[in-house]
């Protein structure tokens, strides 16, 4: 039987980061309560490649690009500074948490991206632009709320989040349920150096 399961590889994060993170999401709630679907705690993550559907079998081949991919890399840092949202933040779709000193991180997800277009899957439509996902606004926001939301995007302070340190890259299958997506960890490959 051939099964399949929605993937992407990305960055864990520590606790301490998800929960500094869920801080500022906090804060961003109270601005507009009930029009932005935000990203749970323990799901926030650093997506370096959504993969959609992948058939089982296709699996292992993911394991061992991304073990090739983890020998050649070196550990490194990059930091939150921003918040910012797609398209823009004057039309919010989606909120994030962009990331300073993300050249590692770039070169890393273009490593992602060439080698797993060998594999066959999609190669994506826009540049990689380093950010974490905090929410997703829902359609049903107003001209109004949009501006409340973009001006608290503009003024929530993001000093307070610790270093993300990227030592490794994970597999993740995403499960769409009713309350949310749950992740479940397939695969991880840690940097040789």
């Amino acid at each position: 039987m051939d099964e399949s399961i929605r993937a992407f590889i990305a960055v864990e994060l520590e606790p301490t980061v998800q929960s500094q993170l869920a801080l500022i999401i906090q804060q961003l709630k109270t601005s507009v309560p009930g029009k932005v679907k935000w990203t749970p705690e323990k799901n926030l993550h650093l997506t370096l490649k959504f993969l959609g559907e992948v058939h089982t079998w296709e699996i292992s081949s993911l394991h061992q690009m991304m073990r090739n991919i983890a020998n050649q890399a070196r550990s490194f840092s990059t930091k939150v500074d921003h918040l910012g949202a797609f398209p823009s933040p004057n039309n919010p779709r989606v909120v994030w948490a962009g990331l300073s000193e993300a050249g590692e991180l770039v070169r890393l997800a273009r490593a992602i991206e060439e080698s797993s277009r060998k594999l066959g899957y999609d190669a994506e439509e826009k540049p990689f632009t380093p950010h974490l996902t905090l929410g997703r606004v829902r359609p049903e926001i107003n001209r109004q709320e949009q501006t409340v939301l973009a001006n608290c995007i503009r003024t929530v302070s993001t000093p307070t989040v610790s270093s993300i340190q990227v030592s490794s890259i994970t597999l993740f299958q995403s499960i769409l349920k009713p309350g949310g997506a749950e992740y479940i960890n397939l695969h991880e490959s840690h940097f040789n150096y």
